[in-house]
């Protein structure tokens, strides 16, 4: 609090609600924070002014993954295990919405206590009304729990789907249980030809690499590279750094390294491209998507 009082220009790392508990509601929507990352995708909808996104809306990000269950892998009997509160009942209403235009109807739905791993009575709702596909809008360590005891269940041939966030059990999942959970990346495969990626590689090295099995990595190095990127173009802003969010809000159709970018108003978002990913460990069957 010390350090951050010092300052209003927050880059990356976590979400908004997280300065929202710290330094309260007035001070979150007057801070300049560039690229958040965090799960809470309704804080698009708050018009926080000083507030640069990167990542698409979770409806971006929900509708792809939708598409994807449906219209490639033809699973319509689909179930929704999500977190209670106000972030997860969001999350869900969004998927029920977005399924709905779809002209599916989801066969169940359970939640689970926010902040817990108590996942053992949504599980057993769930796998009662036999889903070919879950979407797990869910933490981490649950959805790895959730999957782990479906697996073991012999639940073998179902479909588990989720966010970004799930991107960093999806290894894990594989080599523990041998099964393939879909998630959505906001960045790449660190092995794509794409410029960003090269220049990752370049700056990762071959030490950083041995320990690097996730590609939020990579997705920090876009953020850290965009501000310099920023400062180049626009030297004042060290001075000056409200005029941070008017360089990036003039955004349009910016080719940056490989990755497009254009300013939406609406959300407050710069992304325009982002991937599924449909198993570990394959960066070159990822789906590239035009948002």
């Amino acid at each position: 609090k010390q350090y951050l009082a010092k300052t209003k220009v927050i880059l990356g790392g976590v979400g908004t609600t997280f300065w929202q508990q710290v330094f309260g509601e007035s001070w979150a929507s007057q801070a300049i924070h560039l690229f958040p990352i965090s799960e809470n995708y309704h804080i698009h909808n708050k018009g926080y002014k000083n507030t640069i996104f990167y990542r698409p809306t979770a409806e971006q990000e929900l509708k792809v993954p939708c598409e994807y269950v449906i219209k490639k892998q033809v699973k319509d009997k689909i179930a929704i295990f999500y977190e209670s509160g106000f972030a997860g009942n969001s999350l869900f209403e969004l998927l029920v919405k977005i399924l709905t235009e779809y002209g599916v109807e989801p066969v169940i739905s359970a939640r689970y206590t926010a902040g817990t791993v108590e996942i053992d009575r949504a599980l057993t709702n769930i796998l009662q009304a036999a889903p070919n596909a879950i979407f797990c809008l869910s933490k981490p360590r649950p959805t790895y729990k959730f999957i782990k005891y479906a697996v073991d269940k012999g639940q073998t041939s179902i479909l588990f789907v989720g966010m970004s966030p799930l991107l960093s059990i999806q290894n894990l999942l594989k080599n523990a249980r041998g099964i393939d959970l879909v998630t959505t990346s906001i960045v790449p495969p660190e092995t794509s030809a794409l410029q960003i990626a090269e220049r990752f590689r370049a700056f990762a090295g071959a030490e950083f690499r041995a320990n690097r099995k996730t590609s939020f990595y990579l997705e920090s190095f876009l953020y850290t590279e965009l501000l310099y990127w920023a400062v180049e173009k626009k030297p004042e802003v060290v001075a000056h750094p409200e005029l941070l969010v008017e360089y990036f809000e003039h955004i349009k159709n910016v080719n940056f390294y490989g990755m497009p970018l254009s300013f939406d108003p609406a959300t407050r978002t710069l992304a325009r491209k982002l991937w599924i990913v449909p198993k570990a460990d394959a960066g070159a069957s990822w789906l590239e998507i035009n948002l």
